[in-house]
Formats: C-alpha cells, sequence, structure tokens
C-alpha cells in the first residue's frame, strides 16, 4: 500500500511540477529481492523480470549496480550516506529476505547478483 501511495505522489509531482522525470535509486539488490519476495508470494513473468527500469515519468538508473558498488563509490567520492534503521528490523517480510535468505543463496552462490541479472535479461527477452 505504502508503495502505492509513493508511485501515486511521484506521479502527481510529475504532472503538477512539470517533472520530465524522477529518479529512484532502486539498485541490483533491490531488483533481487523483489524477484525473490514476487517468487514467495507467486507471480507471473512479470514479477519474475523484477523491477522496470523505466515507468511512466520515473527512471532508476542505478539497477545495474550493486549496493556494494554504490557504497565503494560514496565512500571513495566522499559522498553521504543515510541508512534507513527500519532496514534492520526483521517484521518486515523484505528484510527477512535481506538479512536471512539472501546472505545464505551467495553462500551457495557467490556470483548470484551476477547470475540473476543474466536471469533476468533472459526472462525479459521472453516477455
Amino acid at each position: 500500500a505504502a508503495r502505492e501511495l509513493r508511485y501515486h505522489w511521484f506521479d502527481e509531482l510529475c504532472e503538477t511540477l512539470q517533472f520530465d522525470y524522477i529518479f529512484t535509486a532502486h539498485h541490483a539488490n533491490d531488483n533481487l529481492e523483489t524477484v525473490l519476495i514476487n517468487f514467495i508470494r507467486g507471480t507471473g513473468l512479470d514479477g519474475l523480470t523484477g523491477i522496470p527500469d523505466k515507468n511512466d515519468c520515473i527512471r532508476r538508473p542505478l539497477l545495474p549496480f550493486t549496493r556494494k558498488q554504490i557504497e565503494d563509490f560514496a565512500h571513495e567520492n566522499h559522498l553521504k550516506w543515510r541508512e534507513d534503521s527500519s532496514n534492520q528490523s526483521l517484521k518486515y517480510f523484505r528484510n527477512k529476505v535481506r538479512i536471512e535468505v539472501i546472505p545464505r543463496l551467495l553462500e551457495l552462490n557467490p556470483q548470484l547478483l551476477e547470475s540473476f541479472g543474466k536471469t533476468r535479461s533472459y526472462l525479459q527477452q521472453s516477455s
């Protein structure tokens, strides 16, 4: 519900303020989390292709990059970093996937994000 409200607000901003685009900071890790959540809950092909690069006025230029790559870039360029404290709370399903499931999958395949990127590309080509 919160996501629906946020994107509705983004659409309103684009229209009211005549923005061409709004950029979000979604990255490859977010995309993997989204696909796993969709898979766990049951989804079709669209749910398995993850977060779209473009959606109306929304653009997601950081999707090709991992969280670590972005953090490293921020550190190397002395950019301030803000972490939302709610990201560590296991009361949210997404955080359980991030904190408990993905590290286990990374133990099985340390190249998980790269593998996911390839799979996502194949799925997008078939849809």
